[in-house]
């Protein structure tokens, strides 16, 4: 899922999506320039089951390249 679909998903920015993905706090990865979430996070953050406003302990999540 592009930036752009996750934040209409949210019903947030995408300057919102970018930064939680930059901080880790998002799990996403990059595809050459382009970053990408998966469809299931997404859900998760719907479902409640992901807050991206609570703190991550170091090392979980974040942003990995292809």
């Amino acid at each position: 899922m592009t930036v752009e679909e996750a934040a209409q998903a949210l019903r947030v920015s995408a300057q919102f999506i970018y930064r939680h993905a930059h901080d880790g706090d998002l799990p996403s990865v990059s595809v050459g320039t382009s970053v990408r979430i998966k469809v299931s996070t997404i859900r998760t953050i719907i479902d409640g089951e992901l807050d991206l406003a609570r703190p991550k302990p170091s090392g979980v999540g974040g942003h990995a390249a292809l």
